[in-house]
């Protein structure tokens, strides 16, 4: 465990059901919803879609959904046969020579993502404290790492950001993480990275904390405006000197 001493700033960033980091996660990935949610609203609660019972091959949403399932599991698949064990009798997988076809895929993107990951250095996973912030993280070497079994956006580099500037705020000395790492599905069963520059010195994380701490605490009482894969349309645009507006029109 990372451990830093208490804070008057921050130790008691919000006054909310959730814990301080999670509460501040999940309105930076999703401020829309978590101001819905404050108003006792789930309005993703009655989305069902439909099912095709005669599908011969699966979705990408559940193809991430049981590489995410079964890859955490106390018994994960280390090869096709085992896919095929572990789904057996539950549905999970297409009939006949579709089921094959499924597992050759996964397994695919199972190694491909743990060569990935294996290739960033001597894994710790642990938990990250600071004052009343606490995250579990996963390192690869001095990179603060994120898997993801779908393709990469601006949820999940949003996540791994606030993470990392988490990690550089309370780590001690010895261990300063240096980078964050998304691994994400690319192309096919590819698996490509996405890295961050971590903040300059733990001054400087701690202060990215405490603006977006403050940030959080002004908009509680009212509703964030812009989605965040608009805002990092607009910023990814912007930081190459082209027009952050048109980009950020087009993706609302």
């Amino acid at each position: 465990m990372l451990f830093r001493s208490p804070s008057a700033n921050l130790a008691n960033p919000a006054s909310a059901k959730q814990e301080p980091f999670d509460d501040l996660r999940d309105w930076l990935i999703a401020p829309q919803r978590q101001w819905l949610r404050q108003l006792g609203l789930r309005p993703s609660e009655s989305a069902h879609g439909l099912e095709d019972l005669e599908a011969l091959s699966l979705g990408e949403l559940e193809r991430s959904h049981l590489l995410r399932s079964l890859t955490s599991s106390e018994a994960p698949p280390a090869s096709e046969a085992d896919w095929l064990a572990l789904c057996r009798g539950q549905g999970l997988l297409p009939p006949g020579s579709g089921a094959g076809l499924e597992v050759r895929g996964l397994e695919r993107r199972r190694r491909a993502m743990a060569e990935m990951a294996a290739a960033l250095g001597e894994a710790w996973q642990g938990a990250v404290v600071l004052d009343a912030w606490r995250c579990e993280q996963q390192w690869r070497g001095t990179a603060v790492v994120s898997c993801h079994w779908g393709k990469g956006g601006a949820v999940q580099l949003l996540e791994l950001w606030l993470q990392l500037v988490l990690a550089v705020a309370a780590a001690p000395e010895g261990r300063h993480p240096e980078r964050g790492v998304l691994l994400a599905r690319d192309k096919g069963d590819q698996i490509s990275a996405t890295v961050l520059r971590a903040p300059e010195d733990a001054v400087s994380a701690r202060q990215e904390l405490e603006r977006l701490s403050t940030l959080r605490e002004r908009w509680r009482s009212s509703c964030w405006p812009v989605p965040p894969r608009t805002g990092w349309a607009w910023w990814e645009k912007q930081r190459r000197g082209q027009s952050g507006f048109a980009a950020a029109q087009q993706c609302w």
